[in-house]
This record gives C-alpha cells, structure tokens and sequence, in this order.
C-alpha cells in the first residue's frame, strides 16, 4: 500500500543518510504522491514556497534537482521545482543524472547538449555504495507480493557506483 512503501521509502532514507554520517535531521520530506508529484499548479507552488523557505533557513547557494532529461515523472517535477527556485531565490542551479545514465547514445534530447562537470569521489565511493544499498525497496527483494514490482538495474547500480558523482548545467 502506498502508506506503506511511503514509510518504507522515508526509513531507507533516513538509513542511507545516517550511513553517510549525517544526522536524521539533516533530511525532510515532503509529503508528495509518489509517481504523481505535482508539475504545477498549486501543490507544485507551495512545494516551491516551502523549499524557498528552507533556502532562506540554511542560505543555500545552490540547489542539485535530477536532471531535466532524466525518464521519470517524479525526477522531472524535481527538476522543474529546482528552476522554478533557481528564479525565485536567485540561486545555482546544477542537476544530477539517475535515469538518464540509461538513455540510449542515439536519443535526441528536447535541449542543447548538456555541459557537465565531475566530482572525484573515489575515497567515499564505499560510502556511496553502503548509501545505495539502503534502499532496499528498489531491490526488488522486499516487495514480494506484486508481480510487477520494481527492481533497479544492474547497470543503473552500476553507473551510480562510480567513481565521480556527474553534475549538469542547465
């Protein structure tokens, strides 16, 4: 049930931050419909109000939403939350790829190419991994009673352990 998977999805979060070394506090959440999170309207502007307001809190520079392209309907209202506070505070904007590491070479993007840049994170990629495992609902083991349950790639889980966390311009 989605209440159920909705605590699930918050509790492996809480782990993987706590894994990172980071206090529960250091994450919230916002209460959106998983696989429905709003791309306007009012939902979608008190969504923004309430990320512009932490902003304020924290006097963030920058925001990281995925990235534009990434094929997944909540990654896509992320992003479209993360510009509409790039123009609200007047802050960076820089998004991350998840999905979008599976899009084919061929595929062409509705955007000019994107301009990227690296972060080495070798010495935490171990760190990085025990994070991912956390998550333990997008391994397919958990949910065992819906035949259509969703399972993470191999080759995702791949390109997310790497060596560099990519970051895109917008």
């Amino acid at each position: 049930p989605a209440d159920r998977l909705r605590q699930q999805r918050q509790a492996e979060a809480i782990r993987a931050v706590e894994c990172l070394g980071l206090s529960r506090q250091r994450i919230g959440f916002m209460g959106l419909p998983d696989a429905a999170a709003p791309h306007s309207g009012p939902v979608f502007g008190h969504a923004v109000s309430q990320l512009a307001r932490l902003v304020a809190t924290h006097g963030c520079t920058t925001v990281l939403a995925p990235w534009r392209a990434d094929p997944h309907c909540d990654h896509e209202a992320a992003w479209k939350m993360g510009v509409a506070l790039q123009e609200h505070c007047a802050i960076a904007l820089l998004a991350y790829p998840v999905w979008g590491w599976l899009i084919p070479a061929d595929r062409e993007l509705d955007h000019d190419m994107p301009v990227g840049m690296r972060l080495d994170i070798s010495p935490y990629r171990a760190h990085k991994a025990r994070a991912i495992a956390m998550h333990e609902s997008q391994y397919g083991h958990l949910i065992t009673d819906d035949p259509t349950a969703f399972s993470l790639p191999e080759d995702l889980l791949a390109a997310l352990s790497s060596d560099f966390e990519v970051f895109v311009r917008p």
